[in-house]
């Protein structure tokens, strides 16, 4: 008699257990923590006030729920860095290339099942998908120049705007309804609004170092379910970190971001033009 009870707390955690490793459906818009490169001004004790770049950079990282779909690509862009009085500003544009890829959910693994999801249309479709992008980015912040001839940009607003031209990933978005998965963005425009602080020290002429942290929310929330009987938005926050050298016109990168269930990294260089 003792072991009907117990049976039953067993199978109760048991169940609660496996009910938590669902593997969630989650297709946000590739651009989600590609969207802000480091954008290279002058300092402010610099001879020369404005310039403009030429850039490129290696972007990739992970996506969706457990971080189980890979994504890569490269970009390219070309921005304006400026000073005027006890400010700074950046704007540009640029272009990007790269890859989704969709992992399966093992419809006959009960551990990734999921019956909040269409998992045999979601498997039925996913692999590798392709994108592109266009967008521009703009940004302005305050700064106080040090002795030295290094800064402290105290703080910053930045907007990014990224536009997928028809791709197979935002097809293959648009192919899942909000019933298929928990959060499916359909649309093809992707904004961020952020604040940005950055401290630089310029060790000579033409070297100088620096650590940037920024820290924004995308301005659209796609539509997601829960289960199929509840309906909700989310508010999807990002936080990214940046190294920069520069050495003589040239300005070299890393970054690493995270945000709303997406990691993501980038490799990349200015190259100052004049």
């Amino acid at each position: 008699m003792m072991m009907k009870p117990f049976l039953t707390v067993f199978l109760l955690c048991t169940s609660f257990f496996f009910t938590s490793c669902y593997r969630y459906g989650i297709y946000q818009h590739s651009m989600v923590l590609n969207s802000n490169p480091y954008q290279a001004i002058p300092l402010k004790q610099d001879s020369s006030k404005s310039a403009i770049y030429a850039g490129a950079n290696l972007m990739g990282g992970y996506a969706n729920h457990r971080l189980n779909d890979g994504t890569g690509g490269i970009q390219a862009s070309i921005h304006q860095g400026t000073n005027f009085g006890s400010f700074q500003a950046h704007y540009g544009v640029n272009g990007s290339l790269g890859f989704y890829r969709a992992a399966d959910y093992g419809q006959l693994n009960s551990y990734y099942y999921n019956p909040n999801l269409n998992n045999y249309l979601i498997d039925s479709i996913n692999g590798t998908k392709m994108f592109g992008s266009v967008g521009i980015s703009a940004g302005i912040n305050t700064v106080i120049p040090f002795d030295n001839g290094g800064e402290w940009r105290i703080v910053g607003l930045e907007f990014t705007h990224q536009y997928e031209w028809d791709n197979n990933y935002s097809n293959f978005r648009r192919k899942l309804s909000i019933q298929d998965a928990n959060v499916v963005e359909h649309t093809r425009h992707f904004s961020t609004l952020g604040l940005s602080s950055e401290f630089l020290l310029k060790f000579n002429e033409k070297e100088n170092f620096s650590y940037k942290i920024l820290g924004g929310a995308s301005l659209g929330n796609p539509r997601f379910y829960e289960s199929f009987t509840a309906d909700y938005q989310t508010f999807r926050t990002f936080l990214a970190q940046y190294l920069q050298y520069t050495s003589g016109r040239g300005t070299y990168y890393l970054q690493g971001s995270f945000g709303y269930y997406s990691i993501s990294g980038m490799l990349g260089f200015n190259l100052r033009l004049r």
